[in-house]
């Protein structure tokens, strides 16, 4: 009995040692510490520069350090930089949580308040950072930096439900930083952007450069930002979330607007990204101070590369409008322009905005000569075209020019091949528009006010597709009616089963242009010899739920749409991989009648995502399903008071 008892205290004393050694430890950090300064508690908690020091950081479990798995919790008003000085592991994470505290600084903060710089499997959560009103436009003066380099990544990074104000930009990355995460974070009255990446550093271009960034991701766990970008002086791409040289970017569930005058630059601006899905997002209330849109995608940074694809699919924007430079005066809701490739735009909404989508070629000079070295070049003539454009199922309604335009700059050489514009809702288009205003050389770009346009000569078009799509009271404001603007001399056009309405009852026209600029105008639906005209195009009326209140849902009396439109393919139109999980693009998505588009909460945005093939395909981004005339109006349409 006496070896048993042995036994069983020597057994005790073994798994009670291995639970102290492997458990979590907590540690407390006030500005100037406090009692005996172990960190162990708050009443001896350690100072900022004990916790700065770095003989307080170690890699294995130690009751004396921060090792893998522990958690610090910061208390007090601080005014200096907060340096990470160790890593966790997986399953390991080291947690900083700022809940009791306000980081701030009185000077010249430089890069950050808080570092991170080579470290791995962190999260930072709950704190207040609030450095006071900035008058400078330096990027370098940052809420939280992170920093990775080619022998130091920064990786597995989580930044939480945190509160960052009154500073320049509220996170930077750069270099080479992987697995990011941002989430559940306010950012609001910032000079620069809310989220500002790329493979810079400040210090070098670091390589590889970023990937797997996600801003948001899920139901619950999106951002905010409000009045983000407003600096003293003018600087062009400050925005929510300025993202440069990044791959697989996941950005969703978020909220962003203005409520000050001096509106913010742009929502979502990427620059040489690739693989990108924009989802969920509510974007509204902004003026854009240098023409830039709430989404806007470039590929410039490095004309030799050809960037994207891009899904931009489920979000609502609203109210977006253009400042008043003459070569510039629209945003529209969104934009790709330069070296890119494949967009695919579906189950939006978007309305009271200059214009929707933008897709084009690019217009700036690339002085580094690629292809051809020595010489100066321009995008549009580099011979890297802009491919597979896919715009379908959305719901565009009173823009002040063009739901969709399609082009680049006149004289250009690269093609634009393969756009598909399908089964869109687009109501009241070119609210605006008084006299012709189109985007001719030498004129705005995005002044038309067509439903869809291809306006500026000089391109090379290939199979360009205009099928199925609705087009309600085109330029309501006028008594030329014209519903689209195509350019008809493209390789493999087709403009058909398109169904056009004006409830004034006024002739609907369609203007077609060939190279030279030559136009013609036909009356929509009517015969002609031009052979893309469109001879399958319908007119009436549609007799949708409420035009009045923008509830666009198919009745049972929609027989001119219901089961009328032209089949595009089955299966899907590509399946693209972002950050290791697959998304398929359908041919034959649709809205659903229980869709709701929610104009202050992400997560409330609904998708009641139908199947054309299940039903019979229809014109319009609705499908028509049996008995849901007995559903009530879809809630959320409507503009509500900004929150």
């Amino acid at each position: 009995m006496k070896c048993l008892t042995k036994f069983i205290i020597f057994l005790s004393v073994i798994i009670s040692t291995s639970i102290s050694f492997g458990a979590q430890s907590s540690y407390f950090v006030t500005p100037e510490g406090s009692g005996s300064r172990d960190g162990k508690t708050l009443s001896n908690a350690w100072s900022i520069n004990d916790f700065n020091n770095s003989n307080n950081w170690t890699d294995s479990d130690n009751n004396d350090t921060i090792d893998p798995g522990d958690t610090v919790y910061f208390s007090g008003t601080f005014k200096s930089i907060i340096y990470l000085k160790g890593s966790g592991t997986a399953g390991k994470i080291i947690t900083i949580d700022g809940a009791d505290a306000t980081l701030g600084y009185d000077g010249d903060w430089g890069r950050g308040l808080i570092r991170i710089d080579g470290k791995n499997f962190l999260t930072i959560k709950n704190f207040h950072i609030d450095c006071g009103y900035i008058t400078g436009t330096s990027e370098t003066h940052n809420g939280i930096y992170i920093k990775g380099t080619n022998e130091n990544p920064s990786t597995n990074i989580t930044i939480d439900n945190n509160d960052i104000t009154q500073t320049v930009t509220g996170i930077f990355y750069g270099g080479n930083v992987q697995n990011l995460t941002i989430t559940r974070n306010r950012f609001h009255d910032l000079n620069g952007s809310g989220v500002r990446g790329g493979k810079y550093t400040y210090d070098e271009w670091a390589w590889p450069p970023p990937k797997n960034i996600t801003i948001g991701g899920a139901p619950g766990m999106g951002n905010s930002f409000v009045n983000v970008g407003y600096l003293d002086s003018y600087y062009n791409t400050d925005a929510f979330a300025h993202l440069d040289h990044t791959s697989d970017i996941i950005f969703s569930y978020n909220i962003g607007y203005s409520t000050k005058t001096w509106w913010g630059m742009t929502g979502l601006y990427g620059n040489n990204i690739k693989n990108v899905l924009v989802e969920y997002n509510i974007l509204h209330s902004f003026n854009a101070d240098h023409h830039r849109p709430p989404i806007a995608m470039k590929g410039d940074l490095n004309p030799c590369e050809v960037h994207g694809p891009y899904i931009i699919r489920f979000n609502h924007i609203w109210n977006s409008h253009g400042d008043d430079k003459s070569w510039g005066d629209s945003s529209p809701a969104f934009t790709c322009s330069g070296n890119w490739a494949g967009l695919y735009a579906y189950g939006n909404n978007i309305h009271d905005c200059s214009s929707a989508f933008g897709p084009t070629l690019g217009y700036s000079s690339n002085k580094d000569g690629c292809p051809d070295s020595g010489t100066a070049k321009y995008l549009w003539r580099d011979g890297k075209d802009v491919n597979d454009i896919y715009i379908f199922s959305n719901i565009v309604s009173k823009t002040q020019g063009t739901a969709v335009y399609t082009g680049g700059y006149a004289g250009n050489n690269d093609s634009i091949n393969n756009v598909y514009v399908f089964n869109n809702t687009f109501y009241k288009i070119g609210t605006r528009q008084t006299d012709l205003g189109f985007g001719y050389a030498g004129t705005n770009l995005f002044t038309s006010s067509s439903g869809i346009g291809m306006t500026l000569k000089g391109y090379q078009y290939n199979t360009h597709v205009y099928r199925n799509n609705l087009i309600i009271d085109p330029r309501p404001n006028d008594t030329y009616k014209l519903a689209m603007k195509l350019r008809s001399t493209a390789d493999n056009f087709v403009n058909d089963f398109n169904h056009a309405y004006d409830s004034s009852l006024k002739n609907i026209i369609i203007e077609y242009r060939d190279d030279s600029d030559n136009s013609t105008q036909v009356n929509w639906g009517s015969s002609s010899n031009i052979s893309a005209d469109g001879k399958s195009n319908s007119i009436g009326n549609p007799h949708l739920k409420n035009l009045n209140e923008m509830d666009f849902r198919l009745t049972e009396n929609s027989t001119t749409l219901i089961g009328t439109g032209e089949k595009m393919g089955t299966g899907n139109i590509i399946t693209l991989e972002i950050q290791g999980q697959s998304y398929p693009i359908p041919w034959d998505f649709s809205l659903g009648p229980q869709t709701i588009f929610s104009t202050t909460d992400p997560d409330k945005i609904i998708i009641d995502e139908v199947s054309q093939n299940s039903l019979g395909w229809n014109r319009g981004a609705y499908a028509f399903v049996e008995s849901q005339d007995s559903l009530g109006k879809v809630k959320g349409v409507k503009v509500e008071a900004v929150p």
